[in-house]
């Protein structure tokens, strides 16, 4: 596990090719344990050099906190890109954690196809077959 002072010195020293290196070679888990601990400047600063085909399962490990604080500061096109890459039953899970504004924000970003999905999710009952799945799956052919 990365030492916390040493992350956030790279980070405050703007070596951010260091940072990235980092990141590179850690799970999804560890970066979003240690962006845990981080301030919020060094949270979105960090969050921002994290590879774009793992910030989404970095997102999903991260308290509803953490989540929400990024979900206010991210550009719409940040935002639109991360929900993109998010599995549809992560998205519903952390809506149903989000104050109005920041549910209004997401539903407003994504696409008519996904926002109908999410809602879809968000009307079954907690604890049911239906508030745990998710909309995405794979088929394969027969050859």
């Amino acid at each position: 596990m990365m030492n916390k002072d040493i992350f956030v010195k790279l980070l405050q020293e703007r070596r951010y090719k260091s940072v990235k290196d980092v990141l590179d070679v850690m799970n999804a888990v560890d970066i979003a344990l240690l962006l845990s601990e981080l301030e919020d400047k060094e949270l979105a600063i960090a969050f921002r050099l994290i590879p774009k085909d793992e910030a989404s399962d970095v997102f999903s490990n991260m308290s509803s906190t953490m989540q929400a604080y990024l979900v206010e500061i991210f550009t719409e096109k940040e935002l639109k890109e991360l929900l993109d890459n998010l599995y549809m039953d992560d998205t519903v899970d952390m809506l149903g954690e989000f104050p109005a504004n920041l549910v209004t924000r997401i539903l407003d970003t994504v696409d008519s196809s996904k926002r109908d999905d999410i809602n879809l999710l968000l009307n079954y009952p907690d604890d049911s077959a239906g508030s745990i799945m998710t909309t995405e799956y794979v088929a394969l052919k027969k050859d």
